[in-house]
């Protein structure tokens, strides 16, 4: 296959790669490989991510179809929350829905999008569990208080004094590969108190390094703050790209996160086609 149609798509700065898969042009065995070469930011489109939309047979009504995510170093996690908005904007331009809200399934689960008004998108996440606090962490020789939550992806959360004064490229590893999180690691989330809401950076996992946005980071940010900082829902996140992510959630009598939304930038940067080799 000498060329590729793609569409370039960016949701607060968090950018990906979306290609329409449902003629199933690469088989299970290829799509890493393709990930990090599309991905690449020298050689290839550049992006955070790879999404291929595919058909999803014997889907239940309002289910449009189903995503095969990759980051852009190949590996596969089970959610993106930002890329999910974008999946809403890209199956509007496919012809796959009008605005009306739809779903897509995901490894994590069903995802439920909303196009609002403004190029904003609206995507319902599943049902989390309550932040584990673990206390006295160390990282990078400096004890801390740190969340652990999974929205989808695992997520590590550090509240500090100003984000943005964080040396990311030092602690950001040191974080994301701590031995609490077991060996797959998570994504590490430093966050700080702006204005009523939250300034957060995230060192990616699977990118393996920062992103100016992370969704399901945001998400993870925000309803450990409403234990840790005493937040309530919703709860605007200022983003390393400066968009904001607005998070909401309801506390269910178990503690778990119930009614999970975020609502947010998505849009399309361009289409354009690839020659990819063989």
């Amino acid at each position: 296959m000498p060329a590729l149609d793609f569409t370039k798509m960016e949701g607060a700065g968090n950018d990906f790669v979306f290609v329409d898969h449902r003629r199933r042009l690469f088989g299970d065995d290829q799509k890493s490989d393709l990930a990090r070469r599309l991905c690449d930011r020298k050689f290839g489109v550049g992006a955070d991510g790879l999404v291929l939309v595919e058909d999803l047979p014997d889907a239940p009504p309002g289910v449009l179809f189903a995503w095969d995510f990759y980051n852009n170093d190949g590996s596969r996690p089970g959610m993106c929350g930002n890329a999910a908005r974008c999946a809403a904007v890209f199956a509007q331009q496919m012809g796959m829905t009008d605005s009306k809200p739809f779903s897509f399934r995901t490894l994590s689960g069903d995802i439920s999008v909303s196009l609002l008004p403004g190029g904003e998108v609206q995507a319902s996440l599943r049902d989390a569990a309550a932040p584990r606090l673990h206390r006295g962490i160390e990282i990078a020789g400096t004890a801390w208080d740190a969340w652990f939550m999974d929205t989808g992806v695992p997520h590590a959360v550090v509240f500090c004094d100003d984000a943005s004064k964080v040396d990311l490229s030092r602690l950001g590893p040191a974080l994301r590969r701590h031995p609490a999180w077991g060996p797959e690691g998570a994504n590490a989330n430093f966050a700080s108190r702006h204005g009523k809401g939250l300034l957060l950076r995230t060192y990616e996992r699977g990118v393996e390094g920062e992103t100016l946005a992370c969704g399901t980071g945001a998400t993870a940010t925000a309803i450990s703050a409403g234990l840790a900082l005493g937040l309530d829902s919703p709860v605007e996140v200022k983003t390393a790209g400066g968009f904001v992510l607005t998070i909401g959630w309801q506390v269910g009598p178990d503690g778990h996160a119930r009614s999970v939304t975020m609502t947010g930038p998505a849009r399309k940067v361009y289409d354009g086609t690839i020659e990819i080799g063989t």
